[in-house]
């Protein structure tokens, strides 16, 4: 296997607003797009980037208004729980919350169809079956029975799932 398709770990980032609810906190929306870093110091780094700022929603994510900003103080004991794991920062009915998670990932890797780090050189000498844009498009409308019978199809399954 080529190395650049194994998994690798990587640390995940989450940084989002929570607000009080009837059952508890309830995610108000979250404050980061999907990142990953490849050390734990690396995402901290990142959170304190954040931290500097008012944290509103990035725009690739949304457009949510950070609901309570941040005192000095706030932002300090914030990022001391976070670098335990995770943080949960209480501010009157609004909650701020935040993680840094171990995560595995197989990282997508582009190159040229003849270079042989391309991902299609791994199914070399195994069975593969194409399926069409027109499939891939009725089963994402059609649902769970669609799927059973991609499956089925793709399976060379005798007997119905």
């Amino acid at each position: 296997m080529h190395p650049e398709w194994r998994k690798r770990r990587f640390f995940e980032l989450h940084l989002a607003w929570l607000v009080q609810g009837p059952r508890g906190y309830e995610r108000l929306f979250k404050v980061n797009p999907y990142s990953l870093y490849e050390t734990r110091e690396e995402a901290l780094e990142a959170a304190r980037r954040l931290l500097k700022e008012r944290l509103d929603q990035d725009p690739r994510v949304g457009r949510g208004k950070a609901p309570v900003l941040l005192s000095e103080e706030d932002r300090a004991r914030f990022l001391a729980l976070l670098e335990g794991g995770r943080a949960l920062l209480p501010l009157d009915r609004y909650a701020l919350w935040g993680e840094v998670a171990e995560v595995e990932e197989r990282l997508l890797h582009r190159a040229p169809f003849g270079d042989p780090r391309n991902v299609l050189h791994s199914l070399q000498g195994l069975p593969v079956r194409v399926v069409s844009r027109v499939m891939c498009k009725s089963l994402c409308t059609g649902g769970i029975p669609l799927l059973k019978h991609l499956l089925q199809h793709l399976l060379h399954l005798r007997e119905p799932l």
